[in-house]
């Protein structure tokens, strides 16, 4: 019953995302045509950005939502996850510096490579990196270590942050769609990880602490 549920409710999510999303795009553009008559003048030009930045919020909504919706096609192949990972980092870390974030990043360079589809694991790690850097307002450490889980034939990514934790109440809540914590948030970010997960044919789990922090431990099975 939840999962038919939830199907109703993200067909209906769907629809409403598209009709939404085609004229908000020509809003955008008349957004930013009016944003090069604004040259001459700060404060409409703060203005004007300050629309801007609500519509790309907004754009990321509904991409979320159409995610979540959306039947998923995965393009599988043999990846080293440290490849997806560091891809991640690479436009990531300088935004650690500057909240003043240790990064702790254990290579394995031996991990077998396993079939997945790069692309929606970016999208995996990228927000659980996200939510952990946003647990850690006054700066922390975030560690990436990477393991071979040889009984259950898997890798495994361990990702942990010194920041404020969840508390069970939330944790209980964390994958289900539209419940978030954060102010204006959609709620869909974890909801679509914990899809692309079973898409994989893996598994996310949390363990969490209010004020000790977070790990967020991901398995991706190695396939023949």
């Amino acid at each position: 019953m939840q999962s038919e549920k939830l199907a109703a409710v993200g067909q209906l999510a769907a629809g409403i995302a598209h009709e939404i999303r085609n004229p908000l795009t020509s809003v955008k553009m008349i957004v930013q045509l009016l944003r090069s008559r604004f040259q001459e003048d700060e404060v409409g030009l703060e203005s004007i950005q300050a629309i801007l930045d609500e519509i790309n919020r907004l754009e990321v909504i509904i991409n979320g939502l159409l995610d979540f919706a959306r039947p998923m096609e995965l393009a599988l192949k043999p990846t080293k996850v440290t490849d997806v990972v560091n891809d991640i980092l690479k436009f990531m870390e300088p935004d650690m510096r500057h909240r003043k974030i240790l990064l702790i990043n254990r290579v394995d360079e031996e991990l077998p490579a396993v079939m997945l589809d790069a692309d929606r694991m970016k999208q995996v790690f990228m927000n659980v990196i996200l939510n952990s850097m946003q647990a850690m307002p006054e700066g922390g450490e975030l560690t990436i270590d990477y393991r071979y889980d040889s009984e259950n034939c898997s890798v495994q990514v361990n990702i942990s942050d010194t920041g404020t934790g969840m508390s069970q109440e939330v944790l209980d809540h964390a994958f289900e769609p539209f419940f978030s914590t954060k102010s204006g948030g959609a709620g869909l970010g974890l909801a679509n990880v914990k899809k692309i997960m079973e898409q994989h044919g893996g598994d996310i789990q949390i363990e969490t602490e209010a004020d000790r922090g977070t790990e967020v431990i991901i398995s991706i099975k190695i396939r023949d």
